[in-house]
């Protein structure tokens, strides 16, 4: 899966900070402390919302990770 573009700048301080466009591409949710690093197959991915997908491809933490974060069942 490929993340959400972002600048060139702004995607070096994302990938040092929480490996996010790794993460992403590698279908595994960021590294802890900011998400739980879990990995995942392309057809559970698939069954999350549209909603949770984009927001996986644009921070890379996954849909238990969103909802814990953002407080919402689903994202």
């Amino acid at each position: 899966m490929e993340p959400t573009p972002k600048s060139e700048p702004l995607t070096e301080i994302l990938e040092g900070f929480s490996g996010r466009s790794t993460a992403v591409e590698l279908l595994k949710c960021v590294d802890k402390p900011v998400g739980c690093g879990q990995e995942y197959y392309l057809d559970v991915v698939n069954r999350w919302s549209p909603m949770t997908i984009r927001e996986y491809r644009i921070s890379g933490l996954c849909k238990s990770c969103q909802e814990e974060f953002f407080g919402e069942e689903d994202c």
